[in-house]
């Protein structure tokens, strides 16, 4: 199943047609580990009455931690060398978080951001694991204190992760219709996902007889529904929200009905050598074949996109080093004797001075870049008047902005809190130049509206009139139909009929409007 998930996602990256929905396979590994890790937990419930936490959190260490600080740090320094300059900041500062297990929430802070950097992160992939990795600090003290105070009983256990559950998904769609980042990137709109697979450990925690021709059925319908979330849903789907509910149930059905013995169910392809192979390195394969397609695709700078064959050659690629990775990183941490036989303890107090040492250490790194001058250190020459283009072989140390500045050479109204974000309803009514001036004049529309702003500023101070700014993310001034995400931009329907309210009672002058 683990090689179901890796290969929907790794071929989504080759950008392939027939898997458009291929991001799924993260949806497939959230419910595996929440199945996984529940019931490790439960049976630990049944045989001493406890969770023992220092062991928990060692055995998450010893596998997760070695493989994805190995690759942040191999990603780091081969990116130094061959990243673009004026990326480098941002992807140290991408490895901080990676490193901290925070990606996930910097990434949805990220895409809350209209004028976002559209460039993916060499440390993209990692937002998993951080939605991961916070889900196994909360999961097993939920679980215990759930257990505690339920009169030690599972069946009231099971209800009260039932609900947790609901209030998750409940969280899922409401925020996916309204600020799909962070329902795509946060722990809890996507908690649901892998409390289905601990609702599955449940129920498989007291089985009930399955007939084989049942299983076999469910276990078929469980991996086509896995396939055709991969192959029916795309970068268009508003998702998660409820597309999310064909692959996780799918794969909850998968799990369940695959336990039971059926030599006509979809266990015997799934554990072919191939498919067990896959699965076996698919943490290594997932953590290293992101960092190859950037990589690969920025060093050779603008234009230099991928094809899919090519993506293809590079994924197949990854392959070995995914191996050797599992070889000599992975499988070392949880099998040598000395690592195995360290105590709780140590292993937690190494792991927190490891992550520590390489987030400081990409932390001054990201210091270092933001300060290393990007230009040629002389000027642009003065040349005649041509009416022909003149290009120049270096950057110019007083080019303005400068290169380092540009992405960020905004007008000011995006830092001043006057520009209204996708999610606002109500008009900031922000005013400048002459508030004294009976003369005035409204800006009002979406972000090309907002553009013409530090003109009419400064048309203000110098005119002796009042600005009134009112522009929002992706809103037109006109009322036309509009969709943010494919879903009805209803926010920006209740701004515009605000904005209008107002300004009819303003009456301005002049409004300029886009």
């Amino acid at each position: 199943l683990r090689a179901i998930a890796i290969g929907l996602v790794v071929l989504y990256h080759a950008d392939l047609p027939f898997v458009g929905g291929g991001y799924v396979g993260v949806d497939v590994f959230f419910v595996i580990s929440g199945f996984l890790i529940t019931g490790h937990l439960l049976s630990s419930l049944d045989r001493d009455g406890r969770i023992y936490l220092g062991d928990f959190y060692a055995r998450r260490v010893r596998r997760i931690l070695p493989a994805a600080i190995v690759v942040l740090l191999c990603s780091v320094l081969i990116g130094s060398v061959l990243l673009p300059k004026l990326q480098q900041e941002a992807t140290l500062r991408d490895a901080v978080a990676a490193a901290l297990y925070v990606s996930n929430i910097q990434f949805a802070r990220d895409a809350m951001n209209y004028l976002a950097d559209p460039t993916p992160s060499l440390f993209q992939h990692y937002w998993s694991l951080g939605v991961e990795e916070q889900f196994y600090l909360v999961w097993p003290l939920l679980l215990l204190i759930g257990f505690c105070l339920l009169g030690r009983s599972k069946k009231r256990l099971f209800w009260m992760v039932a609900i947790v559950v609901a209030v998750s998904f409940a969280a899922c769609l409401y925020w996916t219709g309204r600020s799909q980042p962070w329902a795509f990137f946060s722990l809890p709109t996507r908690f649901w996902e892998l409390g289905v697979g601990g609702l599955v450990a449940f129920l498989m925690s007291r089985r009930v007889s399955i007939p084989p021709g049942v299983a076999a059925a469910g276990g078929w319908l469980g991996l086509g529904g896995i396939v055709a979330a991969g192959g029916l849903l795309n970068e268009q789907t508003l998702f998660p929200g409820s597309a999310a509910v064909l692959p996780v149930l799918a794969t909850a059905m998968l799990i369940y009905c695959g336990g039971t013995e059926s030599r006509f169910g979809p266990g015997r392809a799934l554990s072919g050598a191939a498919m067990v192979f896959i699965g076996t390195i698919s943490y290594s394969l997932y953590l290293v074949h992101w960092p190859l397609l950037i990589i690969a695709e920025q060093a050779g700078g603008t234009g230099a996109l991928l094809t899919p064959l090519s993506k293809l050659g590079l994924l197949v690629a990854a392959v070995p080093i995914a191996y050797l990775s599992y070889r000599f990183v992975e499988r070392p941490f949880q099998e040598f004797d000395l690592v195995a036989r360290s105590r709780p303890r140590t292993i937690l107090v190494s792991a927190l001075v490891v992550t520590a040492l390489v987030g400081a250490a990409c932390l001054q790194g990201m210091r270092w870049a933001g300060q290393n001058p990007l230009d040629a250190g002389r000027a642009a020459a003065s040349v005649p008047t041509s009416t022909s283009p003149i290009f120049s072989s270096y950057v110019p140390s007083n080019l303005y902005p400068s290169l380092r500045r540009a992405s960020g050479d905004n007008p000011a109204i995006y830092q001043n809190g006057c520009h209204a974000d996708p999610n606002e309803i109500e008009s900031a009514g922000c005013e400048f130049g002459d508030p004294t001036s009976t003369t005035s004049v409204a800006l009002f529309g979406d972000s090309h509206a907002a553009q013409w702003f530090p003109a009419l500023e400064s048309l203000a101070l110098e005119g002796d009139f009042r600005l009134r700014v009112d522009t929002k993310s992706s809103c037109p001034s006109v009322a036309i139909s509009k969709l943010l995400n494919d879903a009805p931009y209803e926010a920006c329907d209740e701004w515009r009929a605000d904005v209008i309210g107002e300004l009819n009672q303003a009456k301005p002058d002049l409004v300029i409007l886009s």
